[in-house]
């Protein structure tokens, strides 16, 4: 029981929650106040192949809120590992919300500094 319980604590779990960009001066430089965002987490990379050029998330987190549905996209900077545990998943993210157009198409990203598994709901 002690050392697998030790592994998971080393390696860290899903449910154990994560830091993600808190430390980083590009996060702590960010104007915006740091809020909870609670929804299901959502995986989308670009195909095999595919070209693009402008700003593409692979990650989206949707929301309800007050009975309505809100979609914002999660900025993990080319680094789909840090959130692929947790795709699929309910979770809760604090962050920053970060509104930026960028070549004419308008991003309403979270820029996480922690995430975890949401609390299940009664």
């Amino acid at each position: 029981m002690f050392v697998p319980l030790t592994i998971a604590m080393l390696l860290g779990t899903p449910g154990d929650g994560k830091e993600l960009f808190a430390a980083e001066e590009f996060y702590k430089g960010q104007d915006g106040k740091e809020q909870v965002f609670e929804g299901v987490l959502k995986y989308k990379p670009r195909g095999d192949g595919v070209v693009g050029f402008g700003r593409y998330n692979p990650f989206t987190l949707t929301m309800t809120t007050d009975g309505k549905k809100s979609i914002r996209e999660v900025y993990v900077g080319g680094k789909d590992e840090l959130l692929k545990p947790y795709a699929d998943k309910a979770v809760r993210i604090v962050g920053k919300p970060v509104d930026m157009e960028v070549e004419g198409t308008m991003h309403r990203e979270i820029w996480p500094a922690r995430v975890e598994l949401a609390p299940e709901k009664k």
